[in-house]
């Protein structure tokens, strides 16, 4: 098909930056394609926006695990529930229906969702779920933001203008370089 994107290793890094390295991107390339087939994000819009809203909440792909903080003691069951994946899915409740979603015991097996061909999953239908396409067809990623993020502040704690940036190296990458909505 005209347009799609079928998403490379090098793509990856130069979305990720120069603290993603090129033995990480090859490793997480065929998981994050396979995210994109599974969210139904092959053009470049929402390739773009998918990635760029993975690369920022992974710490350009560094963390699946966030690390515990104080805050991550406060989603609903303690740091067992902390960010995990390419979205970094966070609360207990989050984890029953995700892994209900995508048949895999995450409540009773957190770890499970930073495994790459899971957390491609997981992203996949957290993507789904939350109408993300329709959003990133429209060039809101603003609004994308505030539905990953629960707010879509230029600070603490989006930091949206980073996710921004990340966003339009992903168009630029993909072949669509165009101004936001």
């Amino acid at each position: 098909m005209v347009g799609t994107v079928t998403l490379t290793a090098e793509q990856v890094r130069l979305v990720a930056g120069p603290v993603c390295s090129p033995e990480r991107a090859e490793a997480l390339a065929p998981h994050l394609d396979a995210m994109l087939s599974l969210a139904d994000c092959r053009t470049v819009t929402r390739a773009a926006a998918m990635l760029a809203q993975v690369v920022w909440e992974t710490g350009q792909l560094r963390f699946l695990v966030e690390p515990e903080s104080d805050a991550s003691a406060g989603y609903g069951g303690g740091s067992a529930y902390r960010g995990r994946g390419f979205v970094h899915l966070t609360h207990r409740a989050n984890y029953v229906m995700y892994g209900d979603l995508i048949a895999e015991p995450l409540v009773d097996d957190p770890d499970l969702a930073a495994e790459p061909e899971i957390a491609a999953r997981v992203a996949a239908s957290y993507w789904r779920v939350n109408h993300l396409s329709e959003l990133a067809d429209a060039r809101d990623f603003r609004a994308i933001t505030e539905k990953i993020n629960g707010k879509a502040t230029d600070g603490p704690p989006s930091y949206h203008e980073r996710r921004e940036r990340h966003y339009r190296a992903a168009l630029e990458v993909l072949g669509l370089a165009a101004p936001l909505a």
